[in-house]
């Protein structure tokens, strides 16, 4: 007769009770990952609480908890402060162009880095890695001098073009390397079946790095929608702000709106919340194959 013990399922490992000092070093590794997720979770309650206060209580008592009285018509004020849904479907559109631009192009980069050969492509490969290096601020001038000879400054067009040449070096070499782990047999086998390189690159490749794809396009989509420093360089009329721009209006000389800057700034995360969580499979899955990285 087989006997079943009462052990707690998380102190056994590999069907074996745990020593006393691996309980303990495992105790330990679970309340210094609490302390540790506390850190993030802190400033997200602030700012929640903040958004329930009034400006006078936040400025005598900021770090406060929990509010004297919860005031939510801050949230309400803050749709007839600016012009919040505007911002958001500015947001969404340049996110969601941004990142399919980017999911595209880098795929199609990356495929020509891996499974072309032409002259010049190592070179060509090398100094695109190299712009890695550089921080975006040191191009910031001439890109901006380049756009402002087109006629482009107060437009969406130097926060989407980027996008068209694959966003970032890092997305494109990310494709390439998953590209070059892809069995060269399969391609072989589509040629001598007739197939041309477009289907070969659309109906084979394409397919077994998707995942990879996917998590650059949400990648792409997260930035754009955080992104401040470039809607700040390049927008100047206040319908065309982003939502990150346009919450900057609670900030002038006289003071800051906190609760109605902390109230924004927690409506703005249900969007990239929302996409997460619909793509969450293929988020991980990327972010997976992303750690094994064939050379």
């Amino acid at each position: 007769m087989q006997t079943t013990t009462s052990t707690t399922p998380w102190l056994i490992k590999d069907n074996k009770t745990l020593t006393t000092g691996k309980i303990v070093r495992r105790v330990i590794l679970y309340v210094g990952l609490i302390l540790v997720s506390l850190l993030y979770i802190y400033p997200l309650l602030m700012s929640l609480a903040m958004s329930l206060r009034t400006t006078e209580a936040i400025e005598a008592d900021p770090f406060r908890l929990i509010p004297e009285t919860f005031i939510w018509r801050n949230y309400v004020d803050l749709f007839s402060a600016i012009p919040f849904f505007t911002f958001v479907m500015n947001s969404l559109f340049l996110g969601f162009t941004v990142a399919i631009a980017t999911a595209i192009t880098s795929a199609i980069i990356g495929y020509s880095f891996a499974k072309f050969r032409w002259p010049g492509r190592e070179i060509c490969f090398t100094l695109c890695l190299m712009t890695m290096m550089l921080p975006a601020q040191i191009i910031q001038i001439s890109q901006f001098i380049m756009f402002a000879q087109l006629n482009q400054i107060d437009s969406y067009v130097p926060l989407i073009a980027p996008a068209l040449m694959g966003g970032s070096a890092f997305n494109i070499f990310l494709i390439r390397q998953f590209y070059r782990g892809v069995p060269k047999e399969l391609s072989e086998s589509a040629k001598i079946d007739g197939a041309s390189e477009l289907y070969i690159w659309w109906g084979i490749m394409l397919r077994m790095v998707m995942p990879m794809v996917l998590a650059i396009g949400i990648f792409a989509f997260l930035n754009s929608w955080n992104d401040f420093y470039n809607p700040l360089i390049y927008l100047n009329t206040e319908r065309r702000f982003t939502l990150a721009l346009g919450l900057r209006g609670f900030q002038h000389q006289t003071g800051t709106t906190w609760n109605l800057l902390m109230a924004g700034g927690l409506l703005s995360t249900v969007p990239t919340l929302a996409i997460f969580f619909a793509f969450q499979k293929y988020f991980m899955e990327g972010i997976q194959i992303s750690s094994g990285l064939k050379g």
